[in-house]
C-alpha cells in the first residue's frame, strides 16, 4: 500500500474523532506536545534483529486533553542497500491512539499505526 492512503486514512480518522469530541473539548486546555531521542547499541524488535548496529530512535507525540493521540516514531536501521530483502534504512510510524486513565490504578489505550 502506497504512502498516500495511509495518509488519508489518518486525516480521515482525524477529522471523524475531532467532530465527534467538539463538545467535550470545548472547556479543556488543547493539549501537549512531547519528544523522545534516544541512541542504542542495537535495534531488537520482537525478538528480530532490526539492526546490530546503534541506531538514532525519534519520537513527537501530541496528546489532546479529550484521550486523543498524534504521533510519529522512527528510528535508523542500518541496513546494506545492497541486500535487496531490505528497501530503506530509516522505519517511519504514524499513530493514532485513544486513551483514558479509569481510575489511580487502571487505564486503557487503543492504537493504529501505519
Amino acid at each position: 500500500m502506497s504512502q498516500l492512503p495511509k495518509l488519508d486514512l489518518l486525516v480521515l480518522l482525524v477529522s471523524m474523532t475531532s467532530d465527534a469530541f467538539a463538545d467535550d473539548t470545548q472547556n479543556l486546555s488543547r493539549g501537549e506536545l512531547s519528544a523522545t531521542m534516544g541512541v542504542v547499541n542495537k535495534y531488537i524488535y520482537r525478538g528480530g534483529e532490526e539492526s546490530d548496529d546503534p541506531s538514532v530512535q525519534f519520537g513527537l507525540e501530541y496528546t489532546y486533553n479529550s484521550g486523543i493521540f498524534l504521533g510519529y516514531w522512527g528510528s535508523t536501521l542500518n541496513y546494506d542497500s545492497s541486500d535487496a530483502n531490505q528497501d530503506h534504512g530509516f522505519e517511519h510510524d504514524f499513530y493514532i491512539s485513544y486513551g483514558r486513565a479509569l481510575n489511580e490504578n487502571w487505564s486503557y489505550k487503543s492504537q493504529i499505526v501505519s
